[in-house]
């Protein structure tokens, strides 16, 4: 290879590294970086069973974000499994000890005295509790995401009194898995999940 294309090679190589490190930069700010609003002592009104998108569109709309993309979302990619659940003559999914997870998760609850959280004096965050599930996705490991979302309510009610109730509603969008390497199984191909995600839906309450 001559010098020039060497040159040429580095070049580009440097340009597409610098490329990622300012685009890795950006999507973190975008997702951490508080925004200010004139919503921020107001109430938005969110009909219940209203979808993740009808929800961002909403915030997007009256500016509590920015803009749809990028969204937070969290991929584990150990420290999950699906295995030890209830098995009958219609099950067919085999035990999995370890396995990357991805949900697509909502978190809904009620206040114990709904006027104290309307006047502020026991309002509870909703960063709060979405740092709660996000340390718990991040450190339990789960036998399924039933057990995952039951460990996120007990979590979220121990560390918020004021809270009597919270609700989950969580889609499986796990990858599937279409190759294993025969002589390095962590080194896998997926493809994008089948349709059929399902909804799993838990409340706990006090």
């Amino acid at each position: 290879m001559s010098k020039k294309k060497k040159r040429l090679l580095i070049g580009i190589l440097t340009l597409l590294l610098a490329g990622a490190a300012g685009f890795s930069l950006w999507f973190y700010r975008a997702l951490h970086l508080p925004v200010t609003h004139a919503k921020a002592a107001e109430y938005l009104e969110i009909p219940r069973k209203s979808t993740s998108e009808g929800i961002v569109n909403k915030l997007v709309s009256e500016g509590v974000l920015r803009q749809k993309w990028p969204l937070l979302f969290y991929i584990k990619l150990t420290g999950s499994a699906f295995r030890s659940f209830a098995r009958d003559e219609f099950t067919t999914l085999p035990d999995v000890v370890d396995r990357p997870l991805y949900i697509w998760l909502d978190v809904f609850w009620r206040y114990a005295d709904a006027g104290q959280a309307i006047d502020g004096s026991r309002l509870v965050g909703s960063a709060k509790v979405r740092d709660v599930v996000r340390k718990t996705f991040d450190d339990f490991v789960s036998m399924s995401i039933q057990h995952l979302v039951y460990q996120m309510g007990q979590r979220v009610l121990a560390d918020f009194p004021e809270i009597a109730e919270v609700t989950f509603e969580a889609q499986n969008r796990l990858w599937d898995t279409v190759k294993v390497s025969d002589g390095d199984p962590p080194t896998r191909v997926y493809s994008d999940p089948r349709p059929a995600h399902g909804v799993i839906g838990l409340t706990l309450s006090r």
